[in-house]
């Protein structure tokens, strides 16, 4: 093998060393996410398996939602490949509705939610659009909000 060829075979080494950690942490965060907490407790090797299986297959989905608590305008996004896209996507819609649009939540392969009322506004993550909600409910109501109701929710899975 020529210098050439060396060097490439040199490089490409080093591209694949460099992208080993990103690639085993994404699907880590997946694995971790898909567990909700389990771990490797005894008696469930079977769902470890799945959550193993189910990350190595897909790649990372992101989401976002962006709210404007004055208007009450909302956008949300889901299915991106990264969060950036997912963010502005959210926000251009939401810009729509609103002038006062922030992105208050992101998430990747799971849910997020934002509850509000008149005076407050929490969000809340999951692992489904039951447990994002039900997240961002109990933390309006923690914050003081009397009468808070689901003003969005987007999942993003793998």
């Amino acid at each position: 093998m020529g210098k050439s060829g060396v060097s490439v075979l040199i490089v490409s080494f080093a591209l694949a060393v460099l992208m080993a950690p990103a690639q085993a942490k994404n699907v880590n965060g997946c694995i971790d996410s898909c567990f909700n907490g389990v771990g490797d407790a005894p008696g469930h090797t079977a769902l470890r398996d799945l959550c193993v299986k189910r990350c190595s297959e897909h790649a990372d989905s992101y989401g976002a939602i962006a709210y404007d608590a004055e208007s009450g305008a909302v956008g949300w996004s889901y299915d991106f490949d990264d969060s950036t896209a997912a963010e502005q996507f959210a926000l251009k819609n939401c810009a729509e509705h609103g002038d006062g649009c922030k992105v208050v939540v992101h998430f990747w392969n799971s849910c997020g939610a934002v509850a509000a009322d008149d005076d407050h506004f929490a969000t809340g993550l999951g692992r489904n659009r039951a447990d994002a909600e039900t997240k961002a409910l109990a933390a309006c109501g923690g914050a003081g909000g009397g009468k808070c109701e689901i003003q969005a929710w987007s999942c993003a899975l793998p």
